[in-house]
């Protein structure tokens, strides 16, 4: 006959992890009355970018630079007619990088030779996979560990793991870092890499299991 007596309970997980690479999303704009100007403009601070890529050994697949939205711009303050009174150029960069330390200086750098636009650096850790297994085993250990106790109280013992569901399992990434491309410098003697401050990535995870139940 089958055990009809189960207990079911969760148990948590969370490990940390200092981030070791990061995607920066950067943009350059620029509006002017001549189209080509305006671009050639924008196109002067991407050139400039990419060198400044080249100069920290970035690899040349880890920048892309494909994104460009042009588009006139008009005064519709006269009515239902429009005057043309200029245009809007936006390229989009992004950078990925392997190596934390260039990421306050390049963000630096950015913004010296004209990059106008910045996100918060997308922080990751190359070890995501493990890092989420090791949360899922520890969420499977606790899960165990409150079910032998909620058994232990009620004079009973475990049995066979009958069901087993992860409910939650989710990545979350640190504070946004100290240093933003758009902020100002801060303290005169610093450079953008001695200001930047990575913090730590938690991954955590969430187990439902269901085990037998024997009472004696």
């Amino acid at each position: 006959m089958a055990n009809d007596r189960t207990v079911t309970v969760s148990g948590q997980g969370e490990v940390t992890a200092a981030p070791d690479r990061a995607v920066m999303t950067l943009g350059v704009e620029a509006r002017g009355s001549d189209q080509k100007a305006t671009q050639r403009e924008v196109e002067k601070v991407v050139r400039a970018f990419l060198a400044a890529c080249a100069d920290l050994d970035i690899p040349k697949n880890s920048v892309k630079t494909a994104q460009l939205n042009i588009r006139p711009e008009y005064d519709w303050s006269k009515g239902n007619s429009r005057q043309l009174i200029g245009y809007y150029v936006h390229r989009s960069l992004e950078v990925k990088l392997d190596d934390l330390s260039k990421l306050g200086l390049l963000l630096e750098q950015a913004t010296d030779l004209g990059v106008n636009q910045a996100q918060a650096p997308q922080l990751e850790s190359s070890r995501k996979d493990d890092l989420i297994r090791d949360a899922l085993a520890l969420a499977a250990t606790n899960a165990k560990l409150n079910a032998q106790t909620v058994a232990s109280t009620l004079d009973a013992k475990l049995g066979k793991v009958r069901n087993i569901s992860t409910t939650n399992v989710s990545l979350r990434p640190p504070p946004m870092p100290r240093m933003m491309a758009m902020e100002s410098r801060g303290a005169a003697d610093k450079s953008g890499a001695d200001t930047f401050a990575t913090g730590e990535i938690k991954f955590s995870a969430e187990v439902t299991v269901e085990f037998d139940l024997v009472v004696d």
